[in-house]
């Protein structure tokens, strides 16, 4: 729709409207091991969570593999990620469950 178009009263622009922002400059990610001087942590250990498998939210239905030691889930109702034991203890002890099981919309 042009402009000339547009019908009296309509916001111009809106949340698909082109937007230019600025790139992103002086920000850097560090890994904080690395920045300590340790080795970068190498993740070998994979969940072992499968269709079929029990979760916290049932019977799991479809299971993809995000990273090694990362899986997300689905179930009829709901889903959510499981963590292998390596991975959880990367999550803060505030935050940490001990099951490794992490609701999606948290």
């Amino acid at each position: 729709m042009t402009q000339a178009r547009r019908p009296a009263g309509t916001p111009v622009g809106g949340q698909f409207a082109p937007t230019n922002r600025p790139e992103a400059s002086g920000i850097e990610l560090v890994d904080d091991r690395v920045a300590a001087g340790k080795q970068p942590r190498r993740y070998r250990q994979a969940t072992t969570v499968r269709e079929g498998s029990r979760s916290p939210w049932g019977t799991v239905d479809y299971v993809s593999r995000r990273a090694v030691g990362i899986t997300h889930v689905d179930t009829a109702g709901h889903g959510g990620v499981k963590l292998s034991s390596e991975r959880n203890q990367d999550v803060h002890e505030v935050w940490r469950r001990p099951d490794g099981w992490y609701e999606e919309d948290c």
